[in-house]
């Protein structure tokens, strides 16, 4: 049938060799995607041919002799890359249910992290920006809010198209705008302003935002309680891609902090650490305010709450109570504390709330606790002066300001302030645990009150304050951080026959992928597959500068404290060595890699795009014969400028049952 159509794709090739002999060889999509199409090599070997000349490597048929159809073979042919950030695109919701929660990592992405100050941006309001949180509006529009001054005072808000380069913050909310003269009380006649901190939002089904923060009288703060509330205002994305913002509403009134939003099935939750009832009850203590989670409901898109401002109103200032930990007695009085709530719902249907507890001694210091909801993810409504919920995991680690995200397989991440500087722990999907240790996202930025934002199945948006003190450490300048991570889990090896060549055709619909680049530009995503006799790697690495030096290792346990390392040269060259308890043991023979460039080697002039490596080594050498699965790290070597710099994904290198597995698939019947 190729035969038919052979005269017109002949006068077709005949224009082609015509055009410069890169002409067709690249292609580039807006997401960072590239692809190599053989098709001019193809050609030049054609050209050869013609001229009397031979290239092997281009004769399909194997006839001694590069001919047009042996070209037109070639037009299917391709060398694509992809970086993490199209890949891992098969999952469902709550997928990895099952999975050992603690062989999950987040690498964070070099390649998007970003500051925010005046420095890099030219805006002086990024200067004393505390409290950022960031949302994902959609596919091509990211929203970024935060206050000014430690403890509030004007909002700002900043939009990108992709979470990475922001357009100047503007102004959400001016206090100046919101001047008052007190009527009663001890300040009557004097001038007041209303200061706001602490907002958050929420992007609803219909594209609209909401935001809620907390109010409050700059010099009556501790005075006039009935003068503090939370505001809410409506936000509509213009066809520009900027926001308008109507006016505020009040939705509670009384003292409060740290609004948080989440999103249910047939609800918005707003979330809050209440103060208010217990001044009503007993009076505003400078040493130390009472506080719980409270909660507000809305079931028609934001625009009612419950309860109602007149029935919190007449319960002193109190809304729905959803946690609260005993922290003692003071003036013969019971002490509570649930402040800076944060809540996600679970793969279960379950809600998670987790939140910072102040000790009643202030030498103490604050910890982290968290409580699961009933099953529909609704709370019972706790008495004033009652602790839970039953469910409460009290104290469970130090730290302060709780944010929680998941990943939409059902892994939960939960972010925390200690030592001013933002880290992380891996949860279970059912929320019954966290890793035992944490992580850094970003261990450069110093700031507290960070959050994590999910932004794509397996992609998760950090930020954090980037702030700078000095020798005394007292604040100097602010700013925010942030950094993408990427989810390193359970991936599946589809049964599949791989021609090691170079070209990726036959990882289509491939998807399921592993991830390092948190230490330099370079990076590189590691996708897998087996038959009876072999495993195969395609790893596609992203290297603005390829260098003779640059390796990619791929480590397949042998036990628990040895394992396969197999590193290929960008020369081709596969190396396997066996390592115990990060000794190297002996060296292997076997196994076979290709590698295609999108660059040039060693040319500093120009600026590369990646490789792509296949591999293939027989499962008798790894001791894989009979194998389910096997457990996977990658790391990689990066030589720029002269500079060597090695990655790897955030597991312990010399203990392999931390790695993830690679479940080796069955054959298709």
């Amino acid at each position: 049938m190729r035969k038919t159509h052979i005269f017109g794709i002949a006068i077709l090739l005949s224009l082609l060799l015509c055009l410069p002999t890169a002409a067709l060889a690249w292609h580039a999509d807006g997401d960072g995607g590239c692809a190599y199409y053989p098709i001019t090599d193809a050609l030049a070997a054609l050209r050869l041919s013609l001229d009397g000349g031979y290239d092997a490597q281009y004769d399909a048929d194997g006839d001694g002799k590069v001919t047009i159809l042996d070209v037109l073979d070639m037009l299917c042919m391709k060398t694509e890359l992809l970086p993490i950030a199209k890949l891992n695109t098969g999952g469902s919701d709550g997928d990895h249910m099952a999975d050992d929660y603690q062989t999950a990592t987040v690498e964070t992405d070099y390649r998007t992290a970003v500051v925010l100050n005046e420095s890099t941006t030219g805006s002086f309001r990024y200067e004393n920006a505390w409290y950022p949180r960031v949302k994902k509006v959609r596919e091509d529009l990211y929203l970024l809010l935060y206050h000014r001054l430690r403890t509030g005072q004007h909002l700002y808000y900043a939009t990108s198209r992709d979470g990475v380069n922001w357009n100047p913050p503007e102004v959400l909310y001016d206090c100046a705008k919101h001047k008052f003269t007190h009527t009663d009380g001890t300040l009557a006649g004097e001038t007041d302003y209303y200061y706001a901190a602490c907002p958050d939002a929420v992007v609803l089904p219909d594209g609209d935002i909401l935001c809620a923060y907390s109010v409050r009288p700059f010099k009556g703060y501790t005075t006039y309680n009935s003068l503090s509330g939370i505001d809410l205002v409506r936000g509509k994305v213009t066809a520009s891609g900027g926001i308008t913002w109507s006016a505020p509403t009040r939705i509670y009134v009384g003292q409060n902090w740290e609004t948080s939003f989440l999103l249910q099935e047939d609800r918005i939750e707003l979330y809050f650490t209440q103060i208010a009832p217990y001044i009503e009850k007993y009076g505003y203590d400078t040493h130390y305010r009472t506080s719980g989670s409270g909660l507000l409901i809305s079931r028609d898109g934001g625009y009612t709450w419950s309860p109602t401002l007149d029935e919190m109103r007449a319960a002193d200032c109190r809304a729905t109570t959803v946690f609260q930990q005993s922290t003692g007695t003071r003036n013969n009085l019971p002490y509570f504390c649930g402040q800076m709530p944060e809540a996600v719902r679970l793969a279960t249907g379950k809600t998670m709330i987790a939140t910072e507890i102040r000790p009643l001694e202030d030498n103490k210091n604050f910890t982290i606790s968290y409580a699961l909801s009933e099953a529909d993810g609704a709370w019972r409504h706790l008495a004033l002066t009652e602790a839970g919920p039953d469910t409460t995991v009290p104290s469970a680690w130090i730290g302060t300001s709780p944010f929680l995200a998941r990943f939409q397989s059902g892994e939960v991440v939960i972010t925390y302030a200690r030592g001013n500087r933002l880290l992380s722990r891996m949860g279970a999907p059912d929320g019954s645990a966290f890793s035992s240790s944490p992580f850094s996202a970003m261990p450069n930025a110093a700031g507290i009150w960070g959050c994590a934002e999910s932004v794509g199945s397996h992609a998760m948006l950090f930020a954090n304050g980037a702030h700078t003190y000095d020798d005394k450490g007292e604040f100097v300048a602010g700013g925010v951080a942030m950094v993408r991570g990427y989810l390193n889990h359970r991936t599946d090896a589809p049964y599949a026959k791989i021609f090691v060549d170079g070209y990726t055709n036959d990882w289509a619909g491939n998807t399921d992928a592993l991830f390092v680049g948190s230490a330099s530009q370079a990076q590189v995503t590691l996708r897998t597959a087996h038959d009876d006799e072999n495993v195969y790697f395609l790893l596609s690495r992203l290297d603005t500068c390829l260098t003779a030096d640059d390796t990619a290792t791929v480590c397949i346990a042998a036990g628990a404290a040895a394992d396969y390392r197999i590193t290929v040269s960008p020369r081709g060259d596969c190396k396997i060595e066996l390592y115990e308890n990060g000794v190297l043991q002996k060296e292997l023979v076997g196994g076979s890699a290709v590698v295609r460039f999108l660059g040039t080697l060693d040319d500093s002039s120009d600026s590369d795009i990646g490789s792509v490596t296949e591999v293939a080594v027989p499962k008798a050498l790894l001791g894989l014969s009979d194998a389910a699965q096997m457990r996977v790290r990658i790391a990689l070597v990066n030589a720029d400028g002269g500079e060597t710099i090695s990655d790897s994904m955030d597991v312990q290198t010399d203990e392999t049952l931390s790695w993830p597995a690679v479940v080796l698939m069955p054959a298709a019947k």
